[in-house]
């Protein structure tokens, strides 16, 4: 059979249907042995390459590269693929370029610096096959650890899926990190506005820190914090623009980076303590609360001992001690042991603050004291202020703890009740007395305090006020909660009257404590802007006594003394809702579901107010023939069934007794006859318990579960005795002498 020759190429170019013979194949399709689209004089980059963003490479060698294994039949015909992959990649070039020119209209000019760099996350080791390497991939590569900076580049979906890159790039972390920060990040800050919110910074958020957060900073995690609290201050125009945004999503991708990695710096607990602190908005979409404890305090108690800042209190001991022992420690270093201690106490006291309320048992308290270790509170100047602040704290949340940690059914103590509601009210008594000096101390360093510091101590005197009242409210709600599990059944009349002596006076002593937050918060000037520079806590708690207060006002509604009695605490209350709500409007951080419960507070209020006061008028319109004197003599007696005069609704009365008296029963039948607690304009009326809970508190769950186990009750019955009266406590300046012994 004769064979069949294909034609010689004629030297003017050969058949049309041959492919040329200027085909080249660069080094990477070569080595995955893959179909390379690259054409002399068409492209610069074959189709490969210019999807994984990367430059042909060629054998200077070989010019020319003939691949046996393509496909010829698809190159000689014009495979169909190969239009709709340039139409695919001159899409994409058009789309890139539209969303250029739209970000660059807001202000958000460097798109290459958002993007994810995909090339970063390859082998470790490089192969021959890739392309040469940018000068700040390669110093990057020469530099021993990986700084802070390269935590913005791993992309979110990467910490789903451990890979060898990333478990690479944590191992690295383990070391201190020695390059300089960029404070533009890239182009996205300007100098001019990074100045600015670093002297913002400096100026607000500095003096309620003990410790000194340096400026600039060095590491990446506290810089992105510093600029998202300093933008708090801006024109609401700047909050709402495209950078802050994209500042903002740069602060959450380094933020969860920062949680899964080594710690490289004290800066990186610094940042984790401020996050904490002024939490910032959640990401959009998300409902992720910056201030729990299990997330950000832990992850900053892991990175302190890792980094030994845990142990900075008792070496900074040691070295007050035996200065001789450690004559060879420059003056910088016994500084920093001073700042790690600071920021230590900072860390354990926020933990045991976040615990309060909760079920969660409390943690232990360094074992060195902050007074040990900076002498007794010293206000002469303001740098001496900040310590005097952290010794008081300390002090006085070591005083808290220990009165929320309450006695269970099982306790007992000699009394005329019960075991556990004698233990309740030694306890009581005891954790009060202690508040009470610490508030006699705290009130004599506060009159010479310097003028510069006075807002920083009033706040926490505010503190002092919200942790009295939390104290208190966990006694109301424990006595309420308590004598159901402990007292026997068909028990004498003595032990719950014993019960409502201890409720109504730490009921009365509830509501002085609330109001004394609220009068001092409303006479504030300013306190539109106060309130966002105060930390998280402090609005919290000044949230707390409002409403406590509020609802304090419409427990003891008593309409016998008329109606000029209530009208200071509606002024009060009406202006501190006002001041509310524009705070909320001009600081977009402030939660603002605290601020409507507090409207909805004074709904109830007003409502209450109105529908007591008409059913006041009814019943004294139908009862025409009883004036003042009969009322009074209806009210000494024991008829239960003439209204008479009205006790006092307070707390203790109206929302912890039983059985309350008949003359409250029937105005509430008066006011509410459908027997519904719900009041005008869909606003429930809420109990103490309910109120707590609203407040995230879990006051009702104070005793251990087992309560089938009840204490018997000791003692022969006796009569009940009148409430002893609350014992005069010694001079304040006597005791000042001992307070910090």
């Amino acid at each position: 059979m004769e064979s069949r020759k294909r034609p010689s190429p004629t030297p003017n170019g050969g058949s049309a249907h041959k492919r040329p013979k200027s085909l080249r194949a660069c080094l990477a399709c070569r080595k995955q042995k893959c179909k390379c689209e690259y054409r002399l004089g068409y492209d610069h980059t074959c189709q490969r390459c210019r999807t994984l963003n990367l430059t042909c490479t060629f054998n200077n060698d070989d010019d020319t590269v003939a691949l046996l294994s393509m496909d010829t039949r698809g190159d000689r015909s014009g495979s169909p693929d190969d239009s709709a992959t340039a139409e695919m990649a001159a899409r994409i070039e058009t789309l890139e370029s539209a969303v250029k020119s739209l970000l660059a209209a807001q202000g958000y000019e460097a798109l290459d610096a958002y993007r994810p760099d995909f090339e970063d996350f390859g082998p470790s080791s490089p192969s021959p096959s890739q392309p040469a390497q940018s000068p700040d991939t390669v110093a990057a590569s020469k530099t021993p650890y990986v700084c802070d900076d390269d935590i913005l580049k791993i992309p979110i979906h990467k910490w789903s899926i451990p890979q060898a890159a990333f478990r690479d790039f944590i191992a690295k972390q383990s070391g201190p990190s020695t390059c300089k920060i960029d404070l533009s990040l890239n182009g996205l800050i300007s100098l001019k506005l990074s100045d600015d919110l670093l002297h913002i910074f400096g100026r607000v958020y500095q003096p309620w820190l003990p410790f000194t957060v340096p400026l600039p900073p060095s590491s990446q995690i506290l810089l992105l914090s510093i600029y998202v609290l300093a933008f708090r201050h801006l024109p609401v125009s700047a909050r709402r623009t495209s950078l802050y945004q994209a500042l903002l999503q740069r602060f959450y991708n380094c933020l969860t980076s920062c949680m899964f990695s080594f710690c490289s710096g004290v800066e990186t607990i610094y940042a984790l303590s401020i996050i904490y602190k002024w939490a910032p908005p959640p990401p959009p979409g998300t409902d992720i609360n910056f201030r729990q404890s299990w997330v950000l305090l832990n992850v900053a108690t892991r990175f302190a001992g890792s980094m030994e800042v845990d142990h900075a209190p008792d070496l900074l001991l040691q070295i007050k001690r035996n200065p001789t022992n450690f004559a060879q420690m420059s003056a910088e270093d016994v500084h920093s042991v001073v700042e790690k201690a600071r920021l230590f106490y900072q860390i354990s006291l926020e933990q045991n603050a976040s615990l309060l309320g909760t079920t969660h048992p409390p943690l232990p308290f360094p074992e060195a004291q902050p007074a040990l270790l900076f002498g007794p509170p010293d206000v002469s100047d303001d740098a001496n202020c900040r310590d005097a602040r952290l010794i008081y704290f300390y002090a006085l949340l070591e005083i808290v703890t220990e009165g929320m940690e309450i006695p269970g059914p099982k306790a007992f103590a000699v009394g005329q009740g019960p075991g556990w509601l004698n233990a309740l009210a030694q306890h009581a008594h005891k954790t009060l007395h202690k508040l009470d000096e610490w508030d006699a101390d705290y009130t004599r360093v506060l009159a010479n305090v310097p003028d510069s510091q006075t807002f920083y101590f009033r706040v926490l005197h505010w503190l002092y006020w919200g942790y009295r009242l939390m104290v208190l409210t966990r006694f109301v709600v424990a006595c309420g909660h308590g004598d159901c599990t402990d007292l026997p059944t068909n028990t004498i009349g003595y032990l719950h009257e014993s019960r409502m002596v201890h409720l109504s006076r730490w009921s009365a002593l509830s509501g002085p404590a609330a109001e004394a937050v609220v009068r001092d918060v409303v006479v504030e000037e300013e306190l539109l802007d106060a309130l966002a520079v105060v930390p998280d806590c402090v609005f919290h708690t000044i949230m707390f006594a409002a409403a406590y207060f509020i609802k304090s006002q419409t427990w003891s509604l008593d309409y016998s003394v008329g109606e000029l009695k209530y009208e200071e605490a509606d002024a009060m209350i009406a202006r501190l809702v006002d001041t509310l709500e524009r705070a909320v409007l001009r600081h977009d951080h402030l939660p603002k579901k605290y601020v409507e419960l507090i409207s909805m507070l004074m709904r109830s209020w007003r409502e209450r107010r109105r529908r007591l006061r008409r059913s006041a008028e009814r019943w004294v319109a139908h009862r025409p023939e009883r004036g003042a004197d009969a009322q009074q003599d209806a009210g000494a007696s024991s008829s239960g069934s003439s209204v008479g005069h009205m006790a006092p609704l307070d707390a203790s009365a109206a929302a912890f007794s039983p059985d309350a008296g008949v003359d409250s029963a029937a105005l509430d039948a008066l006011a509410f006859p459908d027997g519904s607690s719900t009041l005008g304009f869909g606003t429930p009326d809420v109990s103490l318990d309910q109120l707590v809970d609203m407040f995230g508190y879990n006051f009702s769950q104070g005793f251990p579960t087992e309560y089938s186990e009840m204490h018997p009750v000791t003692g022969a019955p006796q009569p009940p005795q009148q409430p002893q009266p609350h014992q005069h406590h010694p001079d304040p300046q006597q005791q000042q002498q001992n307070f910090w012994v």
